[in-house]
């Protein structure tokens, strides 16, 4: 008797968990923003300033899950950020426009053609995920 309800409730915590992992999972938005650095900007820079406003605005903003920087070559760079949800998200680009750390992080990238500003910047949904 007792290794059936030892049973029944590691099963039930299992299904919990599992069902409550995947609607998280679901609702999360993944930020993905390409840019490139300024021919005189050097990797240690761009590193401080992403360090500086990690610490003084993305990782205050509410729905904050993680951020990772990533480098392609000598000058393609991404910022993959991970928000709680859509909404989340689109809140913390609305108040990057008052933020000073922000604002430096940006002047180190090159300004892209007025055409192409947003290429490639979007909030996307998980919709799998594989470890």
């Amino acid at each position: 008797m007792t290794r059936k309800i030892v049973f029944i409730m590691a099963l039930f915590t299992a299904t919990l968990f599992t069902t409550s992992t995947f609607a998280k999972a679901s609702e999360v938005s993944v930020e993905w923003a390409p840019f490139s650095i300024g021919e005189n900007v050097t990797d240690k820079e761009i590193m401080a300033s992403a360090e500086l406003l990690q610490k003084e605005f993305i990782g205050k903003q509410k729905g904050f899950i993680k951020r990772e920087l990533l480098k392609r070559n000598d000058n393609l760079w991404v910022d993959l950020i991970y928000w709680s949800s859509d909404e989340a998200a689109k809140r913390a680009v609305q108040n990057a426009k008052d933020c000073s750390s922000c604002m430096m992080y940006f002047k180190l990238m090159v300004t892209p053609d007025p055409e192409t500003s947003k290429a490639g910047f979007g909030h996307y949904k998980i919709m799998a995920s594989w470890n």
